[in-house]
């Protein structure tokens, strides 16, 4: 995965939801798509066939803290060879829907139809606001009509992908920025640990010799960045900006040299044969969020750096193709960044709260990667009554049976030999605390002696 707020900014007001307000600007006819949450106003504008401009602004004061027009787009993508903007004059605005959602969110759906070289495209912009919050979390859905023949291609070469993107007012040359990663391997037990060191494997690290995922903080002065993120966090004349896309890339991947036969991180070791080639955290970066300052302007984009779509992939006309959600939030002076982070990751990523709530989990698989010769020796009936046990008496939720219950990758029934009276009496033994029991699977992983 990410935005956020935790305790109101603004003056409360009653909600307000006024879209497609026809009005006329210097003798252009102008559609206005509002939103408004009672805390912030957000406002979508055409000129003509272009999506000229968004507009945020204090609900109960008018403060205008942005404006997207010119040449910065608010989105931007590669079809049929062909850069296409929102502030190219190829859209027709075709109305809107609004839906309640189960977190007491309202979504809005905008449809806008390309004409043109895009002619049979379909592009809608969904944006969810939740009342008596500056927040809002948006996505954009594409799908072409049959026969159409529209096709996203790479520009330059790369992914070319950019949505949302906005320009702020920029009273200050020099706009800070704290960039929060999510994908970072801990560093609790090195307290010598130097950010700018290439660790190639994690015991020269700590103990995260299993997938143990902690937050990074990284300090920037915006001139004109690229961030991992997801959440990004910037000062702005009294007030600050929280983003963040809802995707992670991974920090160090650990595979920055050749590895020796079968040692962890090569495909024999995991079960499987053929070759692995050394991997950089570049090959693990997907998304990122892009922050300058220009003409007294600070510019936010999200960008889609590889993986996003195969050059030449047709645009569907069965179904939707979706961004990835991404969320802006303004928050005040005296409103805590990871309150209003835990706000949006237990409140407003979901739609279905129960799926939010934290679960202490237990997995057998940091037991195993410590065994000599073979770490799933280690997964006996026994080892496991054991782990399950000690896991019970400390309360844990989620219980899960990793590599090695299993006969071999392909073949995912219970091992005889280690379990020989099969995962019944684990399972049941996993209920008994009051846990849930979970199993791991790894489906394209195949054995060359599996029976499948």
């Amino acid at each position: 995965m990410c935005l956020f707020l935790s305790k109101p900014i603004f003056m409360k007001r009653l909600i307000l939801f006024t879209a497609a307000l026809c009005v006329f600007s210097h003798g252009v006819f102008c559609n206005e798509l509002e939103i408004n949450s009672g805390k912030i106003v957000s406002r979508l504008q055409m000129e003509g066939s272009m999506i000229r401009k968004a507009v945020f602004m204090d609900a109960a004061t008018g403060r205008e803290f942005s404006v997207s027009s010119g040449n910065m787009p608010l989105f931007q993508f590669g079809i049929n060879g062909e850069v296409v903007s929102s502030d190219d004059p190829l859209w027709t605005y075709c109305g809107e829907t609004a839906d309640t959602l189960k977190n007491g969110g309202i979504q809005i759906s905008y449809v806008f139809k390309g004409k043109k070289r895009i002619k049979g495209l379909e592009l809608v912009w969904d944006r969810q606001y939740f009342p008596e919050t500056a927040f809002l979390r948006e996505r954009l859905r594409l799908k072409s009509a049959e026969g159409c023949n529209l096709r996203f291609t790479d520009i330059d070469g790369k992914n070319h992908f950019i949505f949302p993107q906005y320009s702020f007012n920029a009273p200050d040359t020099t706009v800070h920025a704290t960039e929060i990663r999510i994908g970072t391997f801990g560093t609790e037990i090195l307290p010598d640990y130097d950010p700018g060191r290439t660790y190639d494997k994690r015991s020269e690290r700590n103990l995260a010799t299993c997938h143990m995922f902690h937050k990074r903080i990284l300090e920037h002065e915006i001139g004109d960045i690229e961030t991992k993120g997801p959440f990004l966090c910037t000062d702005m004349d009294g007030y600050r900006i929280l983003t963040t896309y809802e995707h992670a890339s991974q920090d160090e991947t650990f595979m920055k040299k050749d590895m020796g036969k079968d040692s962890i991180g090569t495909d024999a070791a995991q079960g499987v044969s053929g070759d692995m080639s050394p991997l950089t955290d570049d090959d693990l970066w997907f998304i990122s969020t892009n922050a300058s300052v220009e003409n007294d302007m600070l510019v936010l984009g999200n960008r889609i750096r590889r993986g996003g779509y195969c050059d030449n992939e047709e645009i569907p006309h069965d179904r939707y193709y979706e961004t990835v959600w991404s969320t802006i939030s303004f928050l005040g002076p005296d409103e805590s960044i990871p309150d209003s982070v835990h706000e949006y990751l237990t409140r407003r990523i979901t739609v279905n709260g129960h799926s939010r709530k934290p679960k202490f989990y237990y997995n057998t698989w940091g037991m195993q990667r410590d065994k000599d010769p073979s770490m799933r020796e280690a997964f006996t009936e026994k080892r496991i009554m054991d782990e399950i046990k000690a896991a019970g008496e400390l309360g844990v939720d989620i219980f899960i049976f990793d590599d090695g219950w299993q006969e071999r990758f392909g073949d995912w029934t219970a091992n005889r030999q280690r379990l020989p009276n099969g995962l019944e009496p684990l399972i049941d033994s996993v209920v008994s605390y009051g846990m849930t029991p979970g199993v791991w699977i790894s489906l394209l992983g195949v054995d060359p002696e599996s029976a499948v």
